[in-house]
Order: C-alpha cells, then structure tokens, then sequence
C-alpha cells in the first residue's frame, strides 16, 4: 500500500498519476470500484481494468506499454479530427498544427506516441510538413476592417456572436494573494473529462444564451441553434460565427435556413473578433483554482457564473469592436 501512496506523490505523467490514484482510492482507501468510476468520473470498466491491472503486474502493469504496428482505430480517427479542427480549440494560440502542438493536444486525450511514429501515422493520414505561405499582416487588417464595417450596418438588428469553449476538471491554477517570502501549497484535481460551452451573446445588450455539450461537433451546434431561436422568438437573427467547421456544415447551415438565421463569419484565425471571447475569459477566471471531483462540479460551477452575472455582461459590439470609429 506504500508504494501506492510513494509512487502517486513521485508521478510525473498526468495520466498514469490518475490511474495510480484509482488504484490507491481502492486498495488504501477502500472505495469500491463502483465509487471510484464516480470520484474521477471514469467508466466502471476502466477503473476495473487498471486494478485488476495493479493486482495482476503491481505498478508496472499502471504504465504504458511500448506500442509497436498501427495504432488503434479509434486513435486513427481521434488524430484526424483533431488535425481537422483548429489548434485554438485546443487552448493552443497557432494557427496551424505542428507536430509539437500535435503531440500536446494528444496527450490532452490521453493518447501517447513517439514523435517518429506520429510522423508516419499523420503523413498516413494524408499530412505533411510544409512552410506555410507568408501573407501581409496588413492585409488580414483590411479583412477585419471589412467585417467591422458590415456589423456597423446590422446596428439596429438583432446580432448575436456565437463560439465554444471546453471546460476541463483539471484544476487550473492562477497567482493567489500570500504573503512576501511565503510558497502556498494548492490541492489540485488532475483528470481529462471535460464538457463544451456552447453561448450566444447579444451585441447590443450583453445577454447570453448558453448551453453544454459533450463535444462540439455539427449536431450540438445545429442542438443549441434551435434551442437559441426558441428563446429569442420568431423574425430574422444575424450570427457571427467562426469558421470552425461545424459551423459550415450543410445541416447547421439548412437550420439556419429554416429558423431565420443569418450566419455572418468572421475573417480565418480572428478570435479577437467575437465578443463570447470575453465572456469566456471570465469564466476561465472564475473557474480557477477551484477542485472538481465530478463533471457534475464542473457544470455546476459553470451554471453557478452565469447566475451570478445574470447571464448579463457589461459588453456591447460598438465598444468590443470599435464600430464608433468606423465608417460605412
């Protein structure tokens, strides 16, 4: 049982840290398995097999084995889909994949290679390494210039921003007040369930439409569009929307048709752009710090801000983007 407690203290890898603590939650604390699978809101039959793991190989059998051939399928498809959406998606501020951000983000999904072999399996996957075409800075402005001004001409309509943003139950931890020469010590969760925030803000008046999600893909997009037109009612809606492919889609885009909503997308890799960046800033901030054993405590926590601030916020589109200097 010391081992348990030593090795868990002494683990570096986030993920063999969390299989460690399931073991330790039930050898030395004497949870059930069942209690466990609910702790770190991981299946039944993965809290089962890591003990019966930990019976069967002690802490070896806890530790990734070396992997040799190709990888699983499920793996194949999870790379491709993260290859196919943006690294912001991902927390991570580039534009374009790298094999290095591309290693971070698996990793963030529990899925480990050597560099070598994700180099075979993304250029398998139809990828390559290429430099990327430079292009005038001063150019992407002028696009940016070109979508403020057409917001400039929706003032008086009825425009709402829309974006998504993943919530995870790792603890995330930001500069706390302690005094001069002090090193406080923080608990912290360390796990990979998450769940997508899903919000629409209103340019004019700060109101939001929220919604979760378990993953942000086109059905819980076209989901939260006709659950939005539901709460705004009936006649025509402006969307400023990414360009995050779901949102292109033929099905998100025959709902839009269907329920008077007009898609306006922002200029490629424009974040700054929408105004729901902001809210989820906030909501980063509020979040952090804080211990979430359960994705329950994540959305509890998420509904908990959104309450708090009335789902109001003090933003408004003219100020956000500066459309009281703009000329149309």
């Amino acid at each position: 049982m010391q081992d348990l407690v030593q090795a868990y203290k002494e683990e570096k890898n986030a993920r063999i840290k969390e299989r460690i603590l399931a073991v330790k939650l039930h050898v030395v604390d004497g949870k059930s398995e069942k209690e466990v699978s609910k702790m770190l809101n991981k299946g039944y039959s993965t809290i089962k097999l890591w003990i019966g793991k930990y019976k069967k190989e002690g802490l070896d059998g806890l530790r990734d084995k070396p992997r040799s051939g190709r990888p699983r399928k499920v793996e194949e498809e999870k790379i491709k889909q993260i290859l196919e959406d943006k690294p912001q998606k991902y927390g991570i501020q580039e534009e374009y994949w790298t094999m290095r951000t591309l290693k971070i983000a698996l990793q963030e999904q529990g899925i480990e290679y050597k560099k070598s072999r994700l180099y075979e399996l993304v250029h398998e996957l139809g990828y390559n390494l290429v430099k990327p075409r430079p292009t005038n800075i001063q150019a992407e402005k002028e696009k940016w210039e070109d979508f403020k001004k057409k917001i400039k001409k929706l003032e008086g309509k009825v425009l709402f921003f829309l974006d998504e943003c993943r919530a995870v139950i790792s603890t995330s931890i930001k500069k706390v007040l302690a005094k001069i020469g002090s090193k406080p010590v923080m608990r912290v969760n360390i796990g990979f369930s998450s769940i997508y925030v899903i919000l629409a803000i209103n340019a004019w008046t700060g109101e939001v439409i929220v919604s979760l999600a378990k993953r942000p893909n086109s059905e819980s997009v076209k989901y939260f569009l006709r659950y939005f037109k539901r709460r705004v009612g009936s006649g025509r809606v402006y969307m400023v929307m990414d360009n995050y492919s779901p949102h292109k889609t033929k099905g998100t885009l025959e709902v839009c048709s269907r329920k008077g909503i007009h898609p306006v997308f922002t200029p490629p890799y424009s974040p700054e752009l929408n105004m729901a960046e902001a809210v989820f800033k906030s909501l980063k901030n509020y979040m952090s710090n804080k211990i979430f054993y359960t994705i329950e405590d994540v959305k509890n926590c998420i509904k908990q801000f959104f309450e708090e601030n009335k789902y109001r916020f003090d933003l408004n589109a003219i100020t956000y983007l500066g459309l009281d200097k703009i000329e149309v």
